[in-house]
């Protein structure tokens, strides 16, 4: 299909002058559209047809049903001393067809027109439109370098157009993304590309739900998502068994979640109260304390230990600490200051706490080794290292779980293992059998008790 639009211009008497429009993205339907390409300036003369999606589709994210999450308007904003009445449609200029183009007064030499892309709608017919002049359009489209493809347009998308003194300041283009693309006028006269995020604002979110066939699925029904159910299931693992909770437990749940252009893009769980009977009730509670924020129980303790007793999952032990162990390498007496954990190579090695790097390289007989400085005096060696985790190195900070470097033979080794010294003060001792600090407590009960109270008048039960 060739397409030429010619416009005739009269000018008084003094007789007609022919000029061509720019060239516009038209769309004929919901994924259709035609490309016409007629410059006289540029002497460009170009037809093209394309069923072919045109606009790039976004995943479809969870939406917040509040009546508060944000509208997609963060480029208008109305001065106070500006009445509403003031937002008009600029119908004088437009023609006949004018009833979705709307000027918004800023100042005397700024203004804002907004745009809502129709069927039949062309970048170029709706700049032309909103006022854009052909020199300002023709460095936009031609002379920025900015991909013709950032001008295809989707039905039901949005278009801003910023003026100050009737030059073209920027373009915004927007979609269901949460961020949108922003074309800038520069120094040099021409026009830069951006990405923007879009405003975020927090949601509280209270989800209760009873379970009938399990955690879950029932969550997932209720309106959780599935990183709120790893959230609830990570606090409350070492106070409950999701697997075993049966019909009828009552789970009560509050959120925080971010939204950003009606999609959630993060949430953090704020309280949680599980009531597996009338009387085994467990309660979880998120609190920011001088040393970092947890969760605790409703009489301020942790409800997930401070330090893990073990730095490997399902620990496999073949070797214990022993004074008098014969080293199975050497042949002779020696003591062994430490656990040996008998797992495969591969296999990740965790931080029992946050903590400081303090060593990481090879150390003599143990290898490829990592030791950690942790709260209380405790200090932890790991040796034998395969490789070490991501961003260990000296003076890093690790949280607990974090994964400090894998089971190796590296070493004076027999083979695959991990061997893990605890000292206590300067003191080795026996990591299996020394009281680990694995239960804290707030260190601020008035200012907890105050901010549980107001997680409670949340919940219905």
């Amino acid at each position: 299909m060739t397409i030429v639009y010619n416009a005739a211009l009269s000018v008084g008497a003094v007789g007609a002058c022919f000029f061509s429009y720019i060239t516009g993205l038209k769309l004929t339907g919901e994924n259709n559209y035609e490309e016409f390409l007629f410059d006289s300036e540029l002497g460009l003369n170009i037809s093209t047809s394309s069923t072919d999606d045109f606009i790039l589709e976004y995943p479809q994210a969870e939406v917040a049903n509040e009546q508060t999450t944000p509208e997609l308007t963060p480029s208008v904003n109305v001065p106070k001393n500006v009445s509403t009445n003031d937002f008009k449609i600029n119908a004088e200029s437009f023609g006949e067809n004018n009833d979705y183009v709307e000027e918004h007064p800023q100042n005397d030499s700024k203004q804002v027109v907004d745009h809502t892309v129709k069927s039949g709608d062309s970048f170029i017919s709706i700049a032309r439109k909103a006022g854009v002049e052909a020199d300002d359009l023709t460095n936009l489209l031609y002379r920025s370098g900015i991909p013709q493809s950032t001008f295809s347009l989707k039905k039901d998308q949005r278009i801003d157009f910023e003026f100050i003194s009737k030059t073209l300041e920027s373009v915004s283009i927007y979609d269901d993304s949460i961020t949108y693309v922003k074309i800038s006028s520069t120094k040099k006269g021409s026009y830069a590309k951006s990405k923007v995020k879009l405003p975020t604002s927090i949601h509280r979110k209270p989800i209760n739900f009873q379970i009938v066939k399990n955690f879950s699925v029932d969550g997932l029904g209720s309106g959780l998502t599935h990183t709120e159910i790893a959230q609830v299931t990570d606090t409350l693992k070492s106070k409950l068994d999701f697997s075993a909770l049966r019909f009828g437990v009552e789970v009560e749940a509050i959120f925080d979640r971010e939204v950003v252009n009606k999609k959630i893009v993060s949430t953090l769980l704020k309280a949680v109260r599980v009531k597996v009977t009338e009387r085994n009730i467990v309660e979880a509670y998120y609190f920011k304390t001088s040393n970092g924020a947890g969760y605790y129980d409703i009489d301020g303790k942790s409800v997930t230990p401070s330090f893990l007793r073990h730095p490997i999952d399902n620990p496999l032990i073949t070797s214990r600490f022993n004074l008098h162990r014969k080293h199975p390498i050497l042949d002779i007496v020696r003591p062994h200051w430490g656990t040996d954990y008998g797992h495969m190579g591969g296999t990740p090695i965790k931080a029992i706490s946050d903590a400081t790097v303090k060593f990481a390289g090879t150390k003599g007989g143990y290898g490829k080794a990592v030791i950690l400085k942790h709260p209380q005096g405790i200090e932890t060696l790991s040796a034998h290292m395969s490789k070490y985790g991501k961003g260990i190195k000296i003076g890093a900070k690790v949280k607990k779980g974090q994964v400090i470097g894998y089971v190796g033979k590296t070493g004076l080794s027999t083979g695959y293992h991990l061997h893990f010294e605890l000292k206590k003060d300067g003191k080795r001792v026996d990591s299996l059998k020394i009281d680990l600090p694995t239960i804290d407590t707030v260190n601020d009960i008035s200012r907890f008790k105050q901010e549980v109270g107001a997680y409670r008048t949340e919940f219905t039960g």
